[in-house]
């Protein structure tokens, strides 16, 4: 399994997924602690990491299955 992919690759169907300061979604809290994001604020914690990839691995999840009825449709 992948760590990480850039959202470009699920296409409109990545709106919902969280991503890092280059576009780049992850699927494990530690592929988030290593990623780029907005400095202004506290460094993630391992909580919001989990938190994060967790979001991630549903909306993966969510668009995998509306892809699957789009090409059943098509």
């Amino acid at each position: 399994m992948l760590d990480s992919f850039h959202n470009s690759t699920y296409g409109p169907r990545a709106a919902n997924m969280p991503r890092d300061l280059d576009g780049y979604v992850h699927l494990t809290a530690e592929a988030w602690l290593a990623a780029p994001m907005d400095s202004a604020g506290e460094p993630m914690t391992r909580e919001q990491a989990e938190g994060l990839a967790g979001q991630a691995r549903a909306a993966v999840r969510a668009a995998e299955a509306a892809l699957a009825v789009w090409r059943q449709e098509g």
